[in-house]
């Protein structure tokens, strides 16, 4: 029997003798008038099968044991309302191991990953909000978002894989970004321009990957703008 507005996916994906993963997801649209609001959650599970004895996360990360056994779930709200979108997330990893990634397949993408951001690392716990507005009525074209996120880590817990939060590896971090879109037209169709911007800031208590307790206090929060020209095909 099927369900209006009810979206399901399942995903299954193996890697001989390093992991196999799946991947489940579910968003389902409510109409309150004007507006649409969807309600979405995924579930990852990762199983070991050999990534565990290459890694060895318990000699070399400090984990329990040399299993990379683990799960990510994530949830949201999406409402849409005209040119305005407006997003509501959180994700967690167990914290028995990081999950894998590889190919960069971000696993919590358009849940509560931003620029620079590795969140899917044991016992991370992450919550983002964010605003898009779509200025082409105005300028065709042109749209643009804000957001604000927040990632709890654990700081014993010493990532697999060198990560890309900008001279920190494990630690609490919040973020702002801004993008700003301008998709091309006509005989430019398919060109895209974006700039971006990003404040991140970092806990001093806890940076370093053996925090504050070993008189590791360097501050580490950073900016960045990146201006990037994309075309599709």
């Amino acid at each position: 029997r099927s369900v209006d507005n009810l979206e399901l996916q399942g995903w299954v994906m193996h890697w001989p003798d390093l992991v196999d993963q799946g991947l489940i997801e579910a968003n389902y649209a409510i109409e309150a008038g004007d507006a649409i609001i969807t309600l979405g959650g995924r579930y990852i599970q990762q199983n070991d099968k050999g990534a565990g004895a290459i890694i060895k996360p318990q000699s070399n990360n400090g984990d329990s044991d040399q299993n990379i056994d683990s799960h990510l779930w994530a949830v949201r709200a999406v409402t849409n309302y005209g040119p305005v979108k407006f997003l509501l997330s959180m994700s967690h990893t167990d914290d028995g191991a990081d999950m894998i990634a590889p190919w960069r397949g971000f696993l919590t993408q358009g849940y509560t990953r931003s620029m620079t951001q590795t969140d899917w690392n044991a016992d991370t716990e992450a919550y983002k909000v964010q605003l898009d507005y779509d200025f082409n009525q105005i300028i065709a074209g042109l749209s643009a978002f804000i957001s604000y996120s927040s990632y709890d880590r654990n700081p014993i817990k010493k990532p697999y894989q060198s990560m890309t939060n900008r001279a920190t590896q494990n630690d609490d971090t919040t973020q702002w970004n801004m993008d700003i879109a301008y998709k091309c037209s006509g005989s430019l169709k398919g060109l895209e321009f974006l700039a971006r911007f990003m404040d991140q800031n970092n806990d001093v208590d806890k940076v370093g990957t053996t925090g504050a307790a070993n008189g590791n206090t360097f501050d580490s929060s950073n900016k960045e703008m990146r201006l990037e020209a994309n075309y599709r095909f």
